[in-house]
């Protein structure tokens, strides 16, 4: 039987024949792809992958005047230094995001690329282009979104453990100035939250399966109560003149009352104008 062999699943399976011959499939696991962090370098020309190869050439020896006391900083000691603003790290983000473009396609670097999406042209060369600090904070490679995420990630743990190595008592004075110990609940209600947490993402989190019974009541002039059949004209007036009569019982007691106020008032020329809801082309009965 001939053999179809397709990465990246992970069953087999005989489909129909093909121009009369059964294939079956063998699906294997794809491969998972390695990835290597390459050393970066900034002014090695020797190097293809060297940024002052990758930048076009006024750029590349603006940034050979640049004080080699620049590189020597950290990104948090050149933030203090240069104060970015948020379009200078946008800047930042869009000029590692074009070089990283530029040695996937095998290009030189399009700086039109860079400052297109966060700025002006003017901007880009009269302030980040002529500023030794703001073009140092600029080819300052950031940190790796993923790394930088672990990092954070570690950072929290530790400090998750302060917090759980904290006292759990805390001493109170009571009347004749003497100190009890006594339990800090809120410090400890933190505590099973932070342990829940950890138990959660160790061994899992519980499934809890909560059946939410919702019941809705809904008034729709348009719905019908079990369909009924086509009514007749007179029984459309009947059921028109049973409204009526129901609406003037209810207006009666409010009438008789503004009628009462307006004779105790003295009025002599008040007019009481009664309103009723009579259907057009009915007859009263």
């Amino acid at each position: 039987m001939p053999c179809i062999i397709i990465t990246g699943f992970l069953r087999s399976q005989t489909i129909s024949p093909i121009f009369g011959s059964v294939y079956k499939l063998v699906l294997m696991d794809a491969p998972k792809p390695e990835f290597h962090y390459e050393e970066l370098s900034i002014f090695d020309v020797k190097n293809p992958s060297s940024l002052i190869n990758a930048l076009p050439k006024s750029f590349g020896d603006r940034i050979k005047e640049l004080d080699k006391q620049w590189f020597n900083y950290s990104a948090a000691q050149l933030r203090g230094k240069c104060h970015p603003t948020n379009v200078e790290h946008q800047l930042r983000l869009a000029f590692w995001h074009e070089y990283n473009q530029s040695q996937e396609n095998g290009h030189s670097m399009r700086l039109a690329n860079v400052y297109s999406p966060c700025c002006t042209k003017d901007y880009f060369y009269r302030v980040i282009f002529k500023q030794d600090s703001k073009l140092a904070w600029l080819i300052n490679p950031p940190a790796e979104y993923q790394i930088q995420v672990e990092e954070m990630l570690h950072l929290g743990l530790s400090r998750l453990r302060e917090v759980l190595e904290l006292p759990i008592f805390q001493k109170r004075p009571v009347r004749g100035g003497k100190l009890v110990n006594e339990p800090n609940t809120k410090l400890i209600s933190e505590m099973v939250k932070i342990v829940a947490l950890l138990d959660n993402r160790v061994k899992g989190a519980v499934i809890q399966r909560m059946a939410i019974q919702q019941q809705s009541y809904n008034v729709n002039v348009n719905q019908e109560m079990g369909r009924e059949g086509p009514k007749s004209v007179g029984e459309i007036d009947k059921e028109l003149r049973q409204v009526s009569r129901q609406i003037r019982e209810i207006e009666a007691p409010y009438k008789k009352d503004l009628i009462r106020e307006l004779s105790d008032s003295g009025g002599e020329s008040e007019e009481v104008i009664g309103v009723e809801a009579t259907p057009i082309g009915s007859n009263e009965e």
